[in-house]
């Protein structure tokens, strides 16, 4: 899939692959699955976008367990497209303050120890969270955004999409 992504005044085309969605999956069951869906894909992207961990908000693992399966699914999209950037979001849901900062600790170890190739780009905490704990950007379950939260626009220049689109643009 290409994909032009406008922002800062400028466009560039970039292959923006395999957006796909794994919805209550913990970072356990990911980790169980991704080598077969990895190897199902045919198309390498040039970024590949992540925005998984906080379904394990309600039944968090231990640190080294969360980094540790963080680190094997990006090991394995880099084993797969190693000219691929993985391009990761900190997550955050409503209600969940204490275990999101635990997990962008975590987060941020595992990407950290891969920085050749990930990197942090957003962070929820940030852009969703906002002055209102989220109700103007999350839907009611607390953990998805509202396109207001996820779609850069007027009045969001920080969404999702913003951020990915963003350091994409500068890189």
């Amino acid at each position: 899939m290409v994909s032009q992504l406008v922002g800062s005044g400028k466009v560039r085309d970039v292959v923006l692959a395999y957006q796909d969605a794994a919805s209550g999956w913990t970072l356990a069951q990911l980790k169980a699955s991704v080598d077969a869906w990895l190897a199902a894909q045919t198309r390498p992207p040039d970024y590949f976008l992540m925005n998984i961990g906080i379904n394990d908000r309600l039944s968090p693992p231990s640190q080294a367990a969360f980094e540790a399966d963080y680190g094997y699914i990006l090991d394995a999209i880099h084993a797969k497209w190693p000219s691929a950037s993985v391009l990761v979001e900190q997550v955050w849901a409503v209600g969940c303050t204490t275990v999101s900062d635990n997990f962008a600790t975590y987060i941020s170890n595992a990407v950290t120890a891969r920085s050749s190739f990930s990197f942090i780009v957003g962070d929820e905490r940030v852009y969703l969270k906002g002055a209102d704990n989220g109700a103007s950007e999350m839907e009611a379950d607390g953990v998805h955004p509202k396109n207001a939260g996820s779609l850069s626009g007027p009045g969001y220049p920080d969404g999702m999409a913003a951020a990915f689109s963003t350091w994409i643009l500068s890189h």
